[in-house]
């Protein structure tokens, strides 16, 4: 096999362009670090919702990307562009995969009701509305109070606040996210 002839020093390199490319390069890690943090937040949510095999989808591609933005940082460790490229990366992608998990609001949430016992009850409303809600009565700081339990989609969970709201405005409302145990009843309920 013949080998080719040619002057390496005639090639340039990332350290050897001009400033616009500089900053296009900066811009190039930037862009990879926010996808790789971005996609790196949505792989941890995906394992807490025990979803593996999507996570490791995610884990191949996060690493893919990673190692692109760190070998064009490592190619000049004295560019300081570059290094916050990487470092403004990490921070808006911390956020931008914040963002995306909550429009994506994967999961169930149990929302907890709290009322007092002399005000609207908003249980019947909410089976109306095809939850299933069990009623607790209790006593709170301030005398007798009804708790409200639910768990509903995350994608639901301002719409089922936004009804207990119309119903009893003095309601007090705390949410979690859950994991169920199984249950095909309650499964296809929670899914519709």
């Amino acid at each position: 096999m013949p080998q080719l002839d040619y002057d390496t020093a005639a090639i340039p390199t990332l350290r050897t362009l001009p400033d616009m490319t500089i900053f296009l390069i900066s811009l190039l890690v930037f862009v990879l670090r926010v996808l790789e943090v971005g996609i790196g937040t949505i792989r941890i949510v995906m394992l807490v919702r025990e979803r593996s095999f999507v996570a490791s989808v995610l884990g191949f591609f996060q690493s893919l990307i990673f190692v692109l933005a760190v070998g064009i940082v490592f190619d000049s460790l004295d560019s300081a562009p570059r290094l916050v490229g990487f470092s403004l990366g990490f921070a808006v992608g911390t956020a931008l995969g914040s963002w995306i998990e909550r429009k994506l609001a994967l999961g169930n949430s149990i929302l907890r009701i709290v009322t007092p016992f002399d005000s609207p009850p908003v249980a019947p409303t909410l089976r109306e509305a095809g939850y299933q809600v069990t009623v607790l009565n209790a006593h709170g700081m301030r005398g007798d109070v009804r708790l409200a339990w639910t768990v509903i989609p995350r994608k639901k969970t301002r719409d089922v606040v936004g009804r207990v709201r119309g119903i009893n405005n003095s309601a007090f409302v705390t949410t979690q996210p859950v994991s169920t145990i199984d249950n095909p009843s309650r499964r296809r309920q929670i899914r519709s």
